[in-house]
């Protein structure tokens, strides 16, 4: 079992240990526990204290049988629980039950081989299921490290909640040589009604069929079943999302300038649809992979990056259906753009991220805007970007939730020295946008090429990012890290 950070060890109980505390389940909803029966025990104390509280005598819960199933919880706490026998001295072993920690912990460390930040973790995405607990999603090419990357996977690890602990990484499918793929080729989403995973990924451009694949797992991830997601070639890209029933996904076919794609299909099976997100007048394709959201009533969004005919300039547009020509975010006011991503987020309205060149802020290369509606959006805000140089920001991300909206980003490479540690979050609170690092005593990652975030129902913001050779803060080259929000 590998070592959670920020995870405490089970207290030794005062006196005797009188039985086995263990975990039967854990969701939303209830934490049932069970142990051993205890020779002539008349009945049976349950002990509850927060994780880093200590017990209170009155909410100690009196049971006759040996079990109990607790439904006076919250899903974003964590709880410690042991058992006593009245009368008696000692206490049964503690189980813990909850999220992660708070703060930064381990997904995974790397193995002995093909742990360069290029090989593990080059590509990161991050869910959160119907739990709120995370699942992490990552490309790890050239696993044996025999210098030939066509023997790449993609994996996935989840939470589980009733052990405390990750649950073993499982190997979703193999996915050819990924040492080239651009950003955004992965993407992970849960369905919370039914439990369903979905793993998005492109492809090598070398595998006969390349283009999207979708694998969904209906038993948590222990199975798995692919499917191409609209059969075409050249497909680039990776967004997803699980709402009302159906999977959407946007394509990129930006081989063909056939233009953006958004798919979609009921979750249970059934042909995909396809519809063509309207092209503005004067600009053509590019290969920015979109984004993808859904709003509150479970409808799907897209932001698009175009290039502008007869130059090197940008100008990001959103579309949902049913609502006719798309609307414009931003643009580069001219500007020549060559790095670009795009993020989206549904909270209250449509929150809007873009990683380019503006005319107007040449010191900053990522921009928010907001709309209600997705029609009308203000006006783009240059974020901070905490002393780092322009070229030096990574695919940043966005979370939206409860207590406001986030965005997210790494660093591949940067000559300045910055104020805050790495990786960065740039929060919007009511003086503005401030950037940050989520620990600030950690200079984590200096080279981060992806970066993928969520907010939970209780507004915590959970970051995902790997880490090479040069960080430091205590981890090691290749591995994954999580940051769950106090």
């Amino acid at each position: 079992r590998p070592a959670v950070a920020g995870a405490r060890p089970p207290a030794a109980p005062a006196g005797p240990v009188l039985t086995t505390l263990e975990v039967r389940g854990a969701d939303r909803v209830a934490n049932l526990l069970a142990w051993a029966p205890v020779a002539g025990a008349p009945g049976y104390l349950v002990d509850r204290r927060p994780a880093g509280g200590g017990y209170v005598d009155s909410l100690a819960v009196a049971v006759a049988e040996p079990a109990w199933r607790d439904t006076a919880i919250s899903v974003h706490a964590t709880y410690v629980y042991r058992v006593r026998v009245p009368g008696r001295p000692g206490a049964s072993t503690e189980v813990t039950i909850g999220p992660p920690p708070t703060g930064f912990s381990t997904v995974l460390s790397p193995t002995s081989r093909g742990t360069g930040w290029d090989r593990f973790g080059s590509q990161v995405a991050l869910a959160l299921d119907a739990n709120d607990d995370p699942v992490v999603a990552w490309f790890h090419s050239d696993e044996d490290g025999n210098n030939r990357a066509d023997d790449s996977f993609v994996y996935l690890r989840r939470w589980d909640r009733a052990a405390y602990r990750w649950r073993d990484p499982v190997r979703v499918a193999p996915v050819g040589d990924v040492s080239g793929l651009g950003a955004r080729q992965l993407a992970v989403a849960c369905d919370a009604a039914t439990g369903t995973l979905g793993v998005l990924f492109r492809q090598a451009v070398r595998d006969p069929n390349p283009g999207l694949v979708l694998s969904l797992s209906r038993d948590g991830g222990v199975t798995w079943q692919a499917e191409p997601v609209s059969g075409a070639r050249y497909e680039t890209g990776a967004a997803l999302a699980f709402g009302g029933g159906r999977i959407h996904a946007v394509v990129n076919r930006a081989a063909s300038d056939t233009a953006f794609l958004l798919v979609s299909r009921p979750l249970d099976g059934g042909a995909w649809r396809s519809t063509l997100v309207p092209r503005p007048d004067g600009v053509r394709q590019t290969e920015v992979p979109a984004a993808l959201a859904l709003d509150g009533a479970g409808r799907p969004g897209v932001l698009v990056a175009w290039q502008p005919e007869g130059g090197s300039a940008r100008t990001f547009h959103f579309w949902q259906p049913g609502m006719g020509a798309s609307r414009r975010v931003l643009d580069t006011e001219g500007a020549q753009s060559d790095r670009n991503a795009v993020e989206l987020a549904w909270r209250d309205g449509w929150h809007a991220l873009v990683l380019a060149s503006r005319a107007s802020a040449p010191a900053s290369r990522l921009h928010a805007s907001q709309s209600m509606d997705g029609q009308a959006w203000t006006p783009a805000v240059a974020l901070p970007q905490d002393g780092e140089d322009d070229p030096g920001l990574s695919v940043p991300a966005i979370a939206a939730g409860p207590r406001g909206v986030a965005a997210f980003h790494g660093v591949l490479e940067s000559r300045a020295t910055p104020a805050c540690g790495r990786p960065k979050i740039v929060r919007l609170g009511a003086g503005g946008w401030r950037t940050c690092s989520p620990d600030a005593s950690r200079q984590l990652a200096l080279r981060v090429r992806h970066v993928a975030a969520a907010a939970a129902g209780d507004g915590r913001f959970y970051l995902a990012a790997p880490v090479d050779a040069g960080s430091g803060g205590g981890y090691a080259a290749g591995g994954l890290v999580l940051w769950r929000g106090e």
